[in-house]
């Protein structure tokens, strides 16, 4: 499916509701399944992603299947170290089977994890037999992705040694990990983090029904059009600054792309400003969902802004920097956008759309990996969404 996009106004005005957070999403759900609490998944997910990641923490079959979820293979390998007698053999798509998971893996192991690559070393698919772990020191390399320490803080509490974890590697997002962190501290974790060292004893974590958060990391989005569009005001509805999603950066740069964003009450009210100071640079390492949308302002008002911590862009569901580069080049050529299955690459891609004649966007459905309604959101903005099959696409050109 090919989705071709328009946008004849160039102004934008309108109120969206975001959806939940699924990076908290999905640290929910395993707690809740680690910890034995009852939960209604409709109350704490509303993406593919976090449904999919619930379905399978539930399932009883051996062979489980993440399909393109990173988070939930890496969630999902710790979980099961620890659920004793349980034999799982989890997989996924082509590109999860490219998707590290050798440093995650390693650390495991090396607390005594029973845990086997089934194809190629160092990647899904992989079988896991649960046992009761103990605990001990470990050092992760984290130049890939923080998932690895989520992973394991989550289980820490369980294991009889507690877990000490030596972080290796600057290029982590702290952000994930602190929202890990902060989220077990509503349970009643408490814990250490001295330098590059985070310390959990083991101890009792009782979790509770908490409101999961908008999501930040698609309130990006929106400021993307909202600084491209020739005039706009845009009403993010129940979006209050967060605590937990290092996303909320948005917040505070919005305004050095174009932005103005407001306080409404539990809403938060996006406009247009014509004139704004340019950032010298801008260090995503700590918010790296951000990038496509950053990138895309910073070519669109042709900034000098420099932005540095993309380290990890190419662990994603894409590699981003090249996604970006692909897309960008062939979208001013009015040419076809791969998402590469991407969430994040069709949503922002789509956005162009207010300053171009028309977008053309490949597999779309992919962000209902976490914006289920993101299509539905932009007609309310006025994008135009016409609906083409390859066999439309081909005649057409």
């Amino acid at each position: 499916m090919i989705y071709k996009i328009s946008q004849r106004n160039k102004t934008v005005n309108c109120e969206v509701e975001l959806p939940m957070s699924k990076s908290i999403s999905n640290r929910l759900i395993i707690l809740y399944n680690l910890y034995k609490h009852k939960y209604v998944i409709d109350q704490i997910a509303d993406s593919n992603d976090s449904i999919r990641l619930n379905n399978l923490i539930k399932s009883q079959e051996k062979k489980l299947d993440v399909e393109d979820s990173g988070a939930s293979l890496r969630f999902l390998i710790s979980y099961f170290s620890v659920q004793v007698g349980r034999t799982v053999i989890i997989d996924g798509n082509e590109r999860i089977r490219k998707r590290p998971i050798l440093e995650l893996v390693n650390a495991l192991l090396d607390i005594g994890a029973d845990i086997k690559f089934l194809k190629r070393y160092g990647y899904a698919p992989v079988q896991i037999i649960g046992k009761k772990l103990i605990g001990n020191e470990i050092t992760i390399d984290l130049s890939k992705t923080s998932q690895y320490v989520s992973s394991l803080i989550m289980i820490a509490p369980k294991l009889e040694n507690g877990l000490s974890i030596s972080l290796k590697n600057n290029h982590y997002s702290k952000s994930y990990i602190l929202m890990t962190l902060k989220l077990m501290t509503k349970f009643g974790l408490r814990y250490k983090w001295d330098s590059d060292k985070i310390i959990i004893r083991k101890q009792k974590i009782v979790p509770h029904d908490i409101v999961v958060e908008k999501d930040w990391s698609a309130s990006s989005f929106w400021m993307l059009i909202c600084s491209l569009a020739i005039d706009s005001e845009i009403l993010l509805k129940n979006l209050t600054y967060s605590e937990l999603q290092g996303d909320s950066i948005v917040f505070r740069i919005a305004e050095h792309f174009g932005v103005k964003m407001i306080k409404k009450g539990n809403d938060i009210l996006m406009k247009k400003i014509k004139n704004f100071n340019e950032l010298n640079s801008l260090d995503i390492k700590d918010f790296p969902d951000i990038f496509l949308p950053i990138s895309i302002l910073i070519q669109e008002h042709n900034l000098k802004t420099k932005v540095n911590g993309t380290e990890t862009q190419k662990f994603k569901e894409s590699d981003r920097v090249l996604s970006f580069q692909i897309g960008y080049k062939n979208i001013k050529q009015k040419k076809l956008i791969s998402t590469f299955y991407d969430h994040r690459v069709a949503m922002s891609f789509a956005a162009l759309a207010i300053v171009d004649d028309f977008v053309l966007i490949e597999n779309p459905d992919v962000v209902k990996k976490s914006y289920v309604n993101f299509w539905k959101d932009l007609k309310k903005a006025d994008f135009k969404i016409m609906k083409l099959t390859h066999q439309d696409f081909l005649s057409q050109n």
